[in-house]
């Protein structure tokens, strides 16, 4: 049976092993955690200036008043879908869901004025949250509509 005589003696003769073994790896460890912190702030950033951004601009420019759809003009609403559709896949799960939603009652022939105008508004809702929760994330001004 092998005894281990560890004592301060000891692990100071093996410390110029162990101390740049234990930098290394938590070296590693932090750089690591900054390239994921800066994949995800970049990220971050490219779904709030191609998504979030352009809409609230779009909708406080163009828009006073309620979230209805079928109140704008036709080229707003078209330019609505499209941004929309075009940044789908920037868009969180449940706004994915909700612009799936809309675009389902937006082509049913059955549907009324009144579900278009619910599923735009809650479109609206949840592009306002997130674009509040990315804004403060990003150290962005928030733009108060």
């Amino acid at each position: 049976m092998i005894i281990l005589n560890i004592n301060f003696e000891n692990l100071l003769s093996l410390s110029h092993i162990f101390i740049p073994v234990l930098t290394s790896v938590l070296g590693y460890f932090f750089g690591r955690w900054h390239q994921l912190f800066l994949e995800r702030r970049s990220l971050d950033n490219k779904r709030f200036q191609s998504l979030y951004l352009p809409f609230q601009k779009l909708y406080f420019k163009k828009i006073n008043g309620a979230y209805f759809y079928l109140d704008m003009p036709n080229q707003l609403q078209s330019t609505f879908l499209e941004m929309l559709i075009d940044n789908y896949e920037l868009a969180d799960s449940e706004l994915q869901r909700l612009i799936m939603e809309f675009k389902w009652v937006l082509n049913a022939s059955d549907s009324t004025k009144q579900e278009i105008n619910d599923k735009f508004y809650e479109i609206c809702l949840v592009l306002d949250n997130t674009y509040r929760k990315l804004a403060k994330k990003l150290y962005y001004p928030v733009m108060k509509i």
